[in-house]
């Protein structure tokens, strides 16, 4: 990935922030990537090894879309792809700091991949298996929101450096968790949902407007869970 490629500053005005989606391969994770894209927001797709022709594809979507959007502008491009496996703190750092040598900045993390657990009864489960599912769904999404989150409070802390006034005004931003739900019979909703339903949910919550929505955690199943109780 090109070290002088500074997609993150437009022509004019603030600069652009950055995203990183990871499994963003294909289904809600490339959906969230495009959205965010619209939104105006550069972004750094992250998936596996063996999707990495897939994950290209869509770092070429991307970028399409936004010279499509505004033709000539020297900022179209605003998609970058890394390579990594989430369960690898060595793969998470090497993400992070792609995201800030590609754009100079990082500002939020959608810390989007996962493997389905396994299908099968307690009697015959693999062990194999579970530690397979918690390795990328637990141990990943930490991994991606702790070194995420220390380039953000650094970045934070050179900026008060530099400029002591705007610490005043400025707010660590927010992470965010997706996690899948199947669909199944007899849920209030039960429709099988586009995954440009979720990418809506996570470009409301990644706006500034939405800095009073912290800690929260926003079904978008159907119905099929209910209420936290």
């Amino acid at each position: 990935m090109p070290a002088d490629v500074d997609a993150a500053t437009t022509p004019a005005g603030p600069p652009r922030r950055v995203a990183i989606i990871t499994g963003a391969a294909r289904g809600i994770g490339q959906s969230i990537a495009a959205r965010l894209v619209t939104d105006g927001l550069s972004v750094i797709v992250n998936d596996i090894a063996s999707k990495s022709s897939e994950l290209e594809a869509v770092v070429k979507q991307l970028n399409e879309q936004a010279i499509s959007a505004s033709p000539g502008d020297a900022s179209n491009i605003v998609a970058h792809s890394v390579i990594g496996d989430v369960s690898k703190e060595e793969d998470v750092e090497n993400m992070i700091n792609q995201a800030v040598q590609a754009f100079g900045r990082l500002d939020v993390m959608v810390a989007n991949a996962g493997i389905a657990g396994p299908n099968s009864t307690i009697m015959d489960a693999k062990v194999e298996e579970w530690e397979a599912l918690l390795s990328v769904n637990l141990r990943g999404v930490l991994l991606c929101y702790k070194h995420a989150a220390r380039q953000m409070v650094l970045a934070r802390w050179l900026d008060y450096e530099e400029t002591p006034n705007k610490v005043h005004t400025a707010r660590p931003n927010p992470l965010y968790a997706l996690s899948r739900r199947r669909w199944i019979y007899g849920v209030p909703n039960a429709k099988v949902a586009p995954p440009d339903v979720v990418a809506s949910i996570v470009s409301y919550l990644v706006k500034p407007e939405a800095y009073f929505v912290t800690g929260q955690i926003v079904s978008v199943d159907g119905g099929l869970m209910g209420p936290m109780q």
